[in-house]
């Protein structure tokens, strides 16, 4: 079973990348990561992404996906 087992290595993620990362994971304010949840919208067709920073108490953004 072990020789099944194979070791993944993580993709190798350039400059950009991270730093695109970053800005979209931390807190323009105060640097802190940010806090994600989601909910699902009274149409049951949609759900809310929520991004909060929770040091400062800011919502960084919130962007609605529609479920097709």
């Amino acid at each position: 079973m072990d020789n099944m087992i194979r070791s993944v290595r993580p993709k190798s993620v350039n400059r950009n990348q991270r730093r695109f990362r970053e800005e979209h994971e931390s807190c323009v304010l105060c640097g802190t990561r940010l806090q994600m949840r989601a909910e699902r919208l009274a149409d049951k067709m949609t759900v809310r992404e929520i991004a909060e920073c929770p040091r400062c108490q800011v919502r960084a953004r919130s962007t609605e996906h529609p479920l097709l």
